[in-house]
């Protein structure tokens, strides 16, 4: 009888000191948080990719989801509407400020807009001021801020081109 309760003793001072060293242990739960490309997934966010894969986002307490680009969406739509944490933008953001929205901007990856435009040779268009009347595809709130700003140092306004979608197809530039 006495072995026994010595035994009851045992295992309730076992129980008490691993609660007290199981309660003091940090909880080792990740972070959930959702990172919007704005493009497909491809080598321009390599990055990310390897910080992933590397666990340097695991080191920092974050479970990282990285999902390509949403048609429906742009990357700042999806962090205002909470469907993404962070997002992967360019000069539009300037524009969703200027418009009260609450977006931060915490790191600027380039240091110059990769927005190019392009002209087939025979065009013979050489300066953004020839684009006046003439047809122009690009992804509205995604390219505007960089384009306003291009056509604005040269004099011209949106409504001075003709806007097309942007299709995303290879051949778009010679139909």
């Amino acid at each position: 009888m006495i072995k026994q309760l010595s035994l009851a003793k045992a295992f309730a001072v076992l129980g008490v000191l691993l609660s007290c060293l199981l309660a003091s242990m940090p909880l080792m739960a990740k972070e959930k948080v959702t990172l919007q490309l704005k493009w497909f997934h491809q080598f321009q966010f390599a990055g990310y990719y390897a910080a992933k894969e590397k666990g340097f986002f695991a080191e920092e307490g974050l479970d990282v989801e990285i999902r390509e680009r949403d048609p429906n969406q742009t990357p700042s739509e999806a962090v205002l509407s909470g469907s993404a944490d962070f997002g992967i933008a360019d000069t539009s953001l300037v524009l969703h400020r200027l418009q009260g929205k609450p977006l931060v901007v915490l790191a600027a990856i380039f240091q110059h807009s990769p927005l190019a435009l392009m002209t087939l040779k025979e065009s013979g268009i050489i300066s953004p001021l020839e684009l006046k009347g003439k047809r122009v595809m690009f992804q509205r709130n995604v390219d505007d801020a960089a384009l306003t700003a291009t056509f604005s140092e040269f004099g011209l306004k949106h409504d001075d081109i003709k806007h097309i979608p942007h299709n995303f197809k290879d051949d778009a530039l010679t139909k």
